[in-house]
Formats: C-alpha cells, sequence, structure tokens
C-alpha cells in the first residue's frame, strides 16, 4: 500500500497500452487490462483461493472490507468490517493470511463459503506500525512489513517462524511496503517506497534474512511507490507501481510491462487454469490473460479435471421424527495433481430454517440432522488441491397432519383426511395422502386418526412440528 500522500504522485507514462514491445510470450496474444470490479474504492491485497474457485481482496477507503469475486456472480462483500486488513495470502495450509493494520495483528482465516471462519491471531503487537502485506515460503516462515507511512519509526519487514516467534527481519528500509518469497523460498523481494525500487534478500534455512541488494530499478519519470508483487511458476516477479506491473526474470531483467492508468497496488495469479493476472487499482479491478501461471500451480500438469461429486438423490422427510438422514455423496477424481493426488470433501448447508449438523462434514457418506420443517439445499465440495467441483441435494422436511396448502391442522384437513383413510393393512396412501400416515405403517386408520386429533391446532394456529410425538 503506498503513503497517503504519494498516492498522489501523476502517473508518466506515454503509451497507456496494456504490453511494451518486449514480446515475452507471458502475456497472451491480444490480451487487454479488462475491468472486473468498478468500486471506486482504494482496492489491494488479491488473492485467489483454489478451493472456493475465487478471488478475495481489500478495500481500504470507504468501509473497510474485504470482497469475493468471481464471474459468475461478481464481487460481494465478504467481510464487511475488516478492520484494515490490507495485504493477504493463501497460506500452506489453505488459510487465508492478513495483515490487519488497525489491530495491528497478523490473522489466518479458514477461507468459508459466506465469510471467515475460525479466525486465529498468528501475532499482534500494538507498538507495531500498521501490518501491510505478507507472504508465506515453502517451508512455512511468514513475511510481513510494517511501514511508517505517517511518522514514527517501526519500519521493518518482520519475520514470524513456524514456532510463532516474530522478530524484525529487514530494519534497513524507512518504507519497507510489498513483499513476496520466490517459489524456492530461498530469496525476499521487498518493494522500497523510499527509494522507489525493489531489493532482494536472502533467506537462511532458519528464516533469518541476510544483507540486501538492490534487485530492480526502472529508467522511468514515474515516480510512484512500489507497492505489491506476486510471481509466477518460473520464478518471475510481476512488480505493481512506478506506472504498472513489471515483469522481471529472478535474476532482475525486465521481461515485459503492462502500464496501467490507475496506481495499482497489488497483484495476484487466479482463475481455473492459474492463467489469470489480477490486479488491484486505486478504484478498479483489472484481469489480464496470461500464458503463464501463478506459482501455485507450478509443478502441476497443464492437464487437470476437477473432482466428479455426487451429492445423492432430493429427499422428502416427515417432521414428528428424529431427522438423522444418512446422506451418500461420492467423489472421485483423475489423480491430478500428484501430490497429493487425492479428493477432499466437504458438505455445507447453503439454505434452511435452522441448522443442519453433520456427524462427519468431511465425509461424502455421513449423517445429518435436521431441526425442523422446511426446505434445506446442501452442497458437498470435492478439492483435489488446485480444483473443486460440487453437486447439491435437496431435503423437504413436511408437517405431518398438514393436509392442504395452509401451515395449520384444522377442519380443512379433517376433510382431507377422512378422505385419505384406507383402513388398517389396506396399503400406502395415494401421494397426496402421505402425510395422513401419521404412525407410517403404510395405511391411515383409526391409529393416524387419534394421532391427527392430538396434531389439531386451529385455523390460523400454525402446527407444532413435533405434534404426533409420543
Amino acid at each position: 500500500m503506498a503513503g497517503p500522500l504519494m498516492r498522489l504522485v501523476p502517473i508518466f507514462v506515454s503509451l497507456l497500452c496494456v504490453r511494451a514491445q518486449a514480446g515475452s510470450g507471458l502475456i497472451a496474444p491480444g490480451a487487454t487490462l479488462t475491468p472486473v470490479h468498478e468500486p471506486g474504492l482504494f482496492l489491494e491485497g488479491p488473492t485467489w483461493d483454489h478451493y472456493t474457485a475465487r478471488l478475495y481482496y481489500s478495500a481500504l477507503s470507504g468501509l473497510p472490507q474485504l470482497f469475493r469475486w468471481d464471474d459468475q456472480d461478481g464481487a460481494v462483500s465478504w467481510l464487511p468490517n475488516s478492520q484494515g486488513i490490507n495485504g493477504t495470502f493463501l497460506a500452506n495450509d489453505g488459510r487465508l493470511l492478513a495483515a490487519q493494520g488497525d489491530t495491528r495483528k497478523i490473522l489466518s482465516f479458514e477461507i468459508g463459503l459466506f465469510g471467515p471462519l475460525d479466525p486465529q491471531t498468528l501475532g499482534e503487537n500494538l507498538t507495531w506500525q500498521p501490518p501491510n502485506d505478507l507472504c508465506q515460503t515453502p517451508a512455512g516462515h511468514i513475511y510481513f512489513t510494517t511501514p511508517a507511512f505517517t511518522g514514527g519509526g517501526g519500519s521493518y519487514v518482520y519475520h514470524r517462524a513456524p514456532n510463532g516467534v516474530v522478530t524484525p527481519a529487514v530494519t534497513d528500509m524507512t518504507l519497507p511496503n510489498g513483499v513476496i518469497a520466490s517459489n524456492d523460498g530461498d530469496t525476499l523481494y521487498v518493494a522500497d517506497s523510499t527509494m522507489k525500487w525493489w531489493r532482494s534478500y536472502p533467506i537462511a534455512p532458519d528464516g533469518s534474512v541476510g544483507a540486501g541488494a538492490l534487485f530492480f530499478n526502472p529508467n522511468v519519470p514515474s515516480g510512484n511507490d512500489p507497492d505489491g508483487m506476486t510471481i509466477d511458476e518460473f520464478g518471475n516477479l510481476y512488480l505493481n507501481g512506478r506506472g504498472g506491473v513489471w515483469i522481471v526474470s529472478p535474476a532482475g531483467q525486465q521481461l515485459d510491462f503492462v502500464a496501467v492508468p490507475e496506481f495499482n497496488t497489488n497483484a495476484t495469479f487466479g482463475g481455473i487454469d492459474g492463467k489469470t493476472l489480477f490486479i488491484t487499482t486505486n478504484g478498479k479491478l483489472y484481469s489480464l490473460a496470461m500464458t503463464v501461471r501463478g506459482s501455485a500451480w507450478r509443478g502441476t500438469p497443464a492437464v487437470n479435471m476437477p473432482p466428479n461429486v455426487t451429492a445423492g438423490p432430493d429427499l422428502t422427510l416427515k417432521s414428528h421424527r428424529r431427522f438423522d438422514v444418512p446422506l451418500s455423496g461420492t467423489t472421485d477424481d483423475d489423480g491430478v495433481p500428484d501430490p497429493p493426488a487425492n479428493v477432499t470433501a466437504r458438505w455445507y448447508q447453503m439454505i434452511g430454517p435452522g441448522e443442519v449438523t453433520f456427524d462427519n462434514e468431511t465425509s461424502p457418506t455421513t449423517t445429518a440432522t435436521f431441526p425442523g420443517v422446511g426446505t434445506y439445499v446442501l452442497r458437498l465440495i470435492g478439492f483435489d488441491g488446485l480444483r473443486s467441483a460440487f453437486d447439491e441435494v435437496t431435503v423437504d422436511v413436511e408437517q405431518v397432519a398438514v393436509l392442504d396448502d395452509d401451515a395449520d391442522v384444522d377442519q380443512d384437513d379433517f376433510g382431507v383426511f377422512q378422505a385419505c383413510i384406507t383402513g388398517p393393512g389396506e396399503g400406502p396412501p395415494a401421494p397426496e395422502c402421505q402425510n395422513a400416515d401419521l404412525d407410517e405403517d403404510g395405511d391411515v386408520d383409526q391409529s393416524d386418526y387419534g394421532l391427527f386429533q392430538r396434531c389439531y391446532s386451529g385455523a390460523g394456529v400454525p402446527a407444532n412440528p413435533d405434534c404426533a410425538n409420543g
């Protein structure tokens, strides 16, 4: 994130084209910057999540929040009050790391379908400058920046070791900004917002950082701050700032350039195949088609089919029984990527009037308990490590003894009930009389009538969901 005053520096780029003439082959032929969300807010910190197949990114102006975006639903507010979350990063365990400026915390969230779950604090210190950007290496080392944009000390890059110990790692910059690690975890790249360039630092096996060196300094007049950055599967860096996105080899050689009209803050790779570069700016979220994939796809085959997922047949239940219902979902996959070459599964409740509980929410075949009358939709998601798929099952829990179209048990239902009587042992009732078989013995007789009388509520009085219990 740039400092408040530095955002106002104009961009001096003569041609606001999508790419320079370097011809790196990394940008898809004919690709152009495409706005996919234009909220007019200062956007930051994009992260693609493979499991939900969605992009998550922060807004720092207006009401600070985290957005979720996909090409079907567009942008929705995923965390309405983010308390100044700026940078985000997909952790090695699939959770979302976040630098929360207002609280001076480094957080970890489970990425839920409707919002963050299971928040955990990985680091907190009220004396820190607001945490800005962060990353994690394959070995589990987390690095985050705390630039003092409003003055004071404490402009550092901190290191959080896997054992939870947090120590300053880089202390020789006035304003460290964006940060990313190389794919092998041996090099740390840091944007220097004071000198307007990018530096690199060697990472030791214990996560400590050695002496830094100048990595990249483009010869352009734009004085916009270097900000966030991302990395592709071959280790090339995508550096935001100084007028656009600079694509630079691990050796510090410029490979290409994407001019961006607005001040651009950060970038990440995403999309199902990993070949979309998402760029956050002061006002817009852009996408750009690429020929190369992001670092999270490195080492995996180009062809990877999503899992095959079935949630099982739709179900109809009656309300006067305990609703412990076996679910018969299935998942299978093509074995790619390898590793992990296996499919993880999870059940979610999408809609329903009460909370459904699962004996084992991570097993395709499990038992679900439904709390009462209504229509429920359950989603089973399968995930192979890079791609996910889902299927849904609808469960209708019907109110016994309600035989017309209202919600009570009254004289109208009694009239229908009389027409439904078959007598003991006379076989199953007609489909429209199923809810008159209150004892579920396969017919409608005097036993059912006794239960029906207990269910009577009267006109306009909602029926008791458990009216026939006991």
